[in-house]
């Protein structure tokens, strides 16, 4: 704060004037060019930690969907009932503008008792605050693996 004299002045019919009142008034000083700097620094790592974010948690759902993907398909008896569970964990997903273009695929399915269900999952984030000066564009792509062992196939009695 910065504070500055001011006198009051009154303006006489003869022409003089009269000092009616002497205060001082308080005025904020402008902000220096690091105050300024700063704030504008502040606002750029606020908006990367939005967009760190928003990736963090396109990577969670990604891998989440692939898991539960793979789990249902490896509760399948067949390859046919497997890809089916797959497409049904896609229709699931309830698209919004920042997490869309979901993919998920029946990469692998063994079809035995002690095979694997693989499912690879494929999802395109549109990042709410691009970052120029980063080699992240608006939309980045990611994309997560996820593999269970098949449960719905019994194995052979022993004999």
């Amino acid at each position: 704060m910065r504070t500055s004299p001011v006198r009051i002045v009154r303006w006489q019919t003869d022409g003089s004037f009269q000092l009616e009142q002497h205060i001082q008034i308080q005025s904020q000083a402008r902000p220096s060019w690091a105050e300024h700097h700063r704030s504008i620094s502040r606002i750029n790592c606020a908006c990367a930690i939005i967009d760190l974010a928003v990736v963090y948690i396109g990577g969670d759902i990604c891998n989440g969907l692939a898991k539960q993907a793979a789990r249902a398909a490896a509760n399948a008896s067949d390859l046919a009932e497997a890809t089916t569970a797959v497409a049904d964990v896609e229709t699931s997903f309830n698209k919004s503008p920042t997490y869309k273009n979901l993919v998920l695929k029946l990469d692998k399915y063994d079809g035995t008792h002690d095979g694997m269900a693989n499912v690879k999952c494929t999802v395109t984030i549109v990042l709410p605050v691009p970052i120029p000066f980063l080699s992240l564009g608006p939309e980045m792509t990611i994309k997560t693996q996820a593999s269970e062992a098949i449960v719905g196939i019994a194995p052979p009695r022993p004999t």
